[in-house]
């Protein structure tokens, strides 16, 4: 795999961050004693990351990009292989969980292509559940692409409970939703409120800290915030693929995130439109919010030509690719940039 751009940047393994941490009660923080990379892939609007440790990721939602009408069966995003094929390009040979963080198909679309490329042990449901279950069938003759159908192992283990935490290849992942558990469960008659079911998941690893967010928005961040303390994390996986109704300034700043990465695109982009849902990810408004980043890097293309500011179109410190942010033993961690997208999926 061709890499275009690899950043080393060095830390301290008692940085502030790690005090942050402890200070701010359990500490989630945890030693692994090999290289650990976090990967956020270029699969359009929709999201696809994963962390490595040696040969065994951990998923942190399994998605791809939609068509206009948010329609995730076919060959291009449910039998889509683009994101199997760079997972075995980095090494990965079995996966030990998937962690879906809402029932929207923008996040699972792609769900039915890992199961029949890898063995998966553990899916971790997310709060409401019940209606993507119902579509896990375990004969592989019986989910075809074309269909709503997706095939799950019947040795895979179906969490349906959700918990305060997690602990997968050591690594613990704090449920910050978890407090808004009354919160959430008073939106279930509400459909279109679904974003706000979002869990978001904090790990610490080698004192370098990162946040899952799904699409959470602005009404679950604020019920978080009231229930317990925000702890400062090095890299965020933006929430709604920058949308501007995306958790608010207030909770990134206290994030205090060094980098960011959005998983999004531009539906006007011709090439990109078969991925988009014809959205255009990110917004101005969504960037707002983010500004306070160090670094943020885009998997997409930006909607350069609706009069944004320059201040918008020149933030992206690099874009149209999928990233590694890898956390190395020795304290230190490196930025990759790979030329793979689910449009560009050549791998030598």
């Amino acid at each position: 795999m061709k890499k275009l751009i690899s950043l080393m940047l060095s830390f301290s393994i008692t940085s502030s961050l790690a005090a942050n941490v402890v200070a701010c009660g359990t500490n989630f923080n945890v030693k692994i004693s090999s290289d650990v990379s976090y990967y956020t892939l270029s699969v359009g609007n929709g999201l696809f990351s994963y962390l490595q440790v040696e040969n065994k990721a951990i998923l942190f939602d399994a998605g791809v990009g939609l068509q206009d009408g948010a329609s995730w069966t076919g060959e291009l995003q449910k039998g889509n292989q683009f994101q199997s094929d760079f997972m075995k390009s980095t090494g990965v040979e079995e996966i030990e969980a998937i962690f879906i963080t809402h029932n929207h198909s923008d996040h699972y679309g792609n769900l039915d292509a890992i199961t029949k490329n890898f063995k998966v042990n553990n899916i971790v449901m997310p709060y409401n559940y019940s209606s993507l279950q119902k579509r896990f069938v375990n004969d592989k003759e019986k989910s075809n692409i074309g269909d709503s159908k997706i095939f799950v192992d019947q040795n895979t283990n179906i969490v349906e409970e959700y918990k305060k935490s997690y602990q997968y290849l050591g690594i613990k992942f704090e449920n910050w939703s978890y407090t808004a558990k009354e919160y959430m469960k008073s939106t279930l008659s509400n459909e279109s409120d679904e974003n706000n079911r979002s869990s978001i998941l904090y790990a610490s690893i080698n004192d370098h800290a990162l946040l899952i967010t799904g699409d959470a928005e602005e009404n679950i961040g604020k019920e978080v915030m009231k229930n317990r303390d925000l702890r400062k994390v090095e890299t965020l996986q933006v929430p709604h693929h920058g949308s501007g109704n995306m958790l608010s300034a207030n909770f990134v700043k206290n994030l205090d995130p060094t980098y960011c990465y959005v998983s999004g695109t531009n539906a006007k982009n011709s090439e990109w439109k078969d991925y988009a849902n014809s959205l255009q990810f990110p917004t101005y408004s969504g960037y707002t919010k983010i500004r306070t980043c160090n670094e943020i890097y885009l998997t997409g293309t930006y909607l350069d030509d609706s009069g944004y500011s320059d201040d918008f179109t020149d933030e992206f410190d690099q874009f149209e690719g999928s990233f590694e942010y890898q956390i190395k033993t020795d304290g230190s961690t490196a930025l990759n940039y790979y030329e793979q997208t689910i449009i560009n999926p050549i791998f030598e």
